[in-house]
């Protein structure tokens, strides 16, 4: 029994300190698995913001409630490891991450059971107990990770029919020189990359293609998304098209890159079409355009290092509180409007007076005047309303 609690104490230790324990698996594995981000697939990316808390939280519910391990795995792991297929990333760099994660995950059992079980005898069992759960685990999901790797590759690559046409379009990705011929696709001229995904992904891209009259090229991405690219013979810009008037099935949403002019810019633009994805997957807009987001998407490609800067300036207004978010609200407003106090109580209805008790909250809570770090408060500011789209909630996510 007593050691039962021992491990509770140390789980429960642990589990306080999850939000900066993602952050710091999430670094070690940009730094000690780089060959896994070599493929800049943008689904791939997604999803491993949402795999590394669950995975760390799922060994920590399993030691809790004794539970078997196979009972313990969670579907986000899973789904990564079909992505990882689908994107080439070797299963090597897989399984490779996984070793990292659990060596950082004991790093913090072991720090945790130090600062929380005082007696050495109870200490040491507790930690035996959660070293062998742990290792059993990993063991396990290491196997279980490889199993749907294979399969889902053999299925991706070798099943396909699209398979030869993929490969091609790959290749120019990665800087080959294009075969026109056998891809049936110009690159002289001007491109549009999108990304499509959602319930009709494909006849979202083919309504694109007729009403804008262009040449089209797709192929399936990774999760069940669509990537195109739509070409015009012209290399005028004022032959771009917001799609505007475009009608999307419902259900689905396109993100876009920007139009860009022949083989460079069928790359460059699908570069963007992928970091609008990153972007339009935490919100709800049919239509993502890199231009309306390449801010958000610049800051996203390096999640933890995002949180941590919202965290940095934003860090005495993200308690979800109901005046947090009136504070939030009134110092976006007032960088909006030009930093005009009046114009800003205009617009929030409330006398200048209270804006500018507001602003003077605003700064306590955040220790520097808001006209110090205005560019970085403002930015913080929308790198965590989108944060919270994802979530529901701008404390969970940051």
């Amino acid at each position: 029994m007593e050691v039962e609690q021992g491990v509770k104490l140390v789980v429960t230790a642990v589990r306080a300190a999850l939000p900066e324990l993602v952050g710091f698996v999430q670094a070690r594995l940009h730094e000690e698995v780089p060959e896994f981000y070599v493929v800049d697939d943008p689904t791939l990316s997604s999803a491993e913001a949402e795999t590394i808390p669950f995975s760390l939280e799922a060994i920590l519910h399993g030691l809790a409630h004794q539970l078997d391990v196979a009972d313990a795995v969670p579907g986000a792991m899973l789904r990564q490891a079909r992505l990882a297929a689908q994107a080439n990333v070797s299963v090597h760099a897989l399984v490779r991450k996984q070793r990292v994660a659990q060596a950082t995950m004991w790093d913090a059992f072991l720090d945790a059971a130090q600062r929380v079980v005082s007696d050495d005898e109870l200490r040491g069992a507790a930690l035996r107990r959660i070293s062998q759960y742990h290792f059993a685990w990993n063991d396990h999901v290491v196997a279980a990770l490889i199993t749907e790797y294979e399969a889902e590759h053999r299925v991706y690559f070798m099943q396909r029919s699209d398979r030869k046409k993929r490969a091609l379009i790959n290749a120019v990705l990665a800087g080959s020189p294009p075969d026109e011929q056998a891809l049936g696709y110009p690159m002289g001229g001007r491109h549009l990359a999108v990304v499509a995904w959602g319930e009709k992904p494909e006849a979202a891209i083919k309504n694109i293609a007729s009403r804008l009259d262009a040449k089209l090229l797709t192929i399936g991405g990774t999760d069940d998304t669509c990537f195109a690219w739509f070409r015009r013979t012209t290399r005028s810009t004022s032959s771009d098209d917001n799609l505007n008037f475009i009608e999307l099935p419902a259900n689905t949403q396109i993100a876009c890159g920007q139009y860009a002019n022949d083989v460079t810019g069928f790359r460059t633009s699908h570069v963007q079409a992928g970091l609008a994805y990153r972007v339009a997957k935490l919100g709800n807009r049919c239509v993502t355009w890199y231009r309306d987001v390449s801010l958000e998407a610049l800051v996203l490609r390096d999640l933890p290092a995002a949180q941590e800067f919202v965290r940095q300036e934003l860090g005495g207004l993200l308690d979800g509180s109901g005046r947090s978010r009136i504070l939030l609200e009134t110092i976006k407003a007032y960088y909006v409007l030009g930093q005009n106090a009046a114009a800003t109580g205009t617009h929030l209805k409330v006398n200048e007076r209270t804006v500018a008790y507001r602003l003077k909250s605003v700064e306590s809570a955040l220790g520097n005047t808001v006209w110090e770090r205005r560019d970085e408060i403002a930015v913080a500011i929308r790198i965590a309303e989108l944060l919270e789209d994802a979530t529901g909630s701008m404390s969970q996510r940051i």
